[in-house]
This record gives structure tokens, sequence and C-alpha cells, in this order.
């Protein structure tokens, strides 16, 4: 669950809760330490800085920083306390590109995409990242993930 606040033309406030809660661990040979079976709260908070120009257009890029932190874990939940800094920039009106970098308690996490704006309705992107904590798999551990798709 998440909310955005426009503090300024150029800037915006985010913050974001997250619970999840683990019931298995067969995907880790049965080991509910390896599983980390249980609950975890995390909250996130993420400041958005899109500059525009003296004309009041958008510029060409944007940048953010997020930190996050674990606010309730059971025992066999490792913590999840993570910072970083991302943006994207506009290559022209039709290609941008993305990233982001973050640190923490699971070691290094990032992200690297492109999208190509066919029309106004019309977006294929790629992306490709490295995440620290998937919840899909059951498995402790770095996870990367390239997709590719259409909007």
């Amino acid at each position: 669950m998440g909310a955005d606040y426009k503090l300024t033309k150029e800037q915006t406030l985010s913050v974001a809760v997250r619970h999840e809660e683990r019931e298995t661990n067969l995907a880790a040979g049965n080991s509910e330490i390896l599983a980390e079976t249980g609950g975890r709260t995390d909250g996130a908070i993420k400041l958005l800085h899109a500059p525009l120009n003296a004309d009041g257009a958008k510029k060409d890029y944007e940048i953010y920083g997020l930190a996050q932190a674990t606010l309730h874990r059971d025992a066999d939940r490792d913590p999840n306390n993570r910072g970083g800094v991302g943006g994207r920039y506009d290559l022209n009106d039709r290609v941008s590109l993305n990233g982001e970098a973050t640190a923490g308690d699971g070691g290094w996490g990032g992200k690297a995409g492109a999208e190509y704006r066919v029309s106004d309705r019309t977006t294929y992107y790629s992306n490709y990242v490295l995440d620290t904590d998937r919840t899909d798999n059951g498995y402790r551990g770095r996870q990367s993930n390239f997709a590719v798709g259409g909007k």
C-alpha cells in the first residue's frame, strides 16, 4: 500500500508499506531458516526530483533517492533495510533509459532498462533487475530477471 504527495511542482514524496507472509519451506529443501518462513513488514520512502525548464516543461531527466526499513519481522525472517538512488533520462521524445542502484542487508541490487514510446497509447520496454529479496521463489539470495513487454 502506498501514497504519493506532491511537495512542489518538481518534487514528489512517496511512502509505502508492504507486509509479506511466507508459509512454505519446500523451495529451500525443507529448511525453515533458508526459506525464511514467517512474516515481515517493510516501510519505504522515495523522494523524486523531476526538474522543469524555465517555461514549465519537464526536463529530459529525473532522479530519486529511496530508503526502506524493516518495521517488524518474525524471528526466521531477515531484515530488509535498504537505501539507493535511481533515475531516468530521455534520449529523445520516444526513447528513455532508466536505472537504479541499491544496497542493504541483502547486498547490492539494481535495475537497468529502456523504454520506446510508439504512440501516446503504446510503449515497449525492457528491464534487467538484480533483486535481493524476491518473494515469488522462496529462495534466499540474489535473483535476476530480464523482462521485455509492452503497455
